[in-house]
């Protein structure tokens, strides 16, 4: 068996709705779980079998920045600069630029 890596943030189940604008256009989607590092995202699309994450015709991949605007368990509104680090079938995981920060 492989060695299992240790995650450095804990995770936590969610379901919360999240605006999601990559490259100045807008997506809706639904966080499914996060971390002081990051996000899950799941979102209305398709996996590619290059790794890419198809969303109306356009793709998307590890590497590339977004912005996420949703609201705190407390009702806070936050706003985030991520980078999506890993796509999936049901979505993809982001995790933030500025670990800790939230404007």
């Amino acid at each position: 068996m492989g060695e299992r890596k240790i995650r450095e943030f804990i995770r936590m189940q969610t379901s919360r709705l999240v605006d999601i604008s990559i490259d100045r256009r807008d997506y809706k989607g639904i966080i499914i779980n996060e971390s002081d590092g990051g996000l899950f995202i799941k979102l209305s699309g398709r996996f590619h079998t290059d790794g890419r994450f198809i969303i109306e015709n356009r793709g998307f991949s590890a590497g590339q920045k977004i912005e996420v605007a949703y609201r705190s368990p407390q009702g806070i509104n936050i706003n985030r600069t991520c980078r999506i680090i890993r796509t999936e079938a049901a979505g993809f995981g982001v995790e933030f630029v500025h670990k800790g920060y939230a404007r």
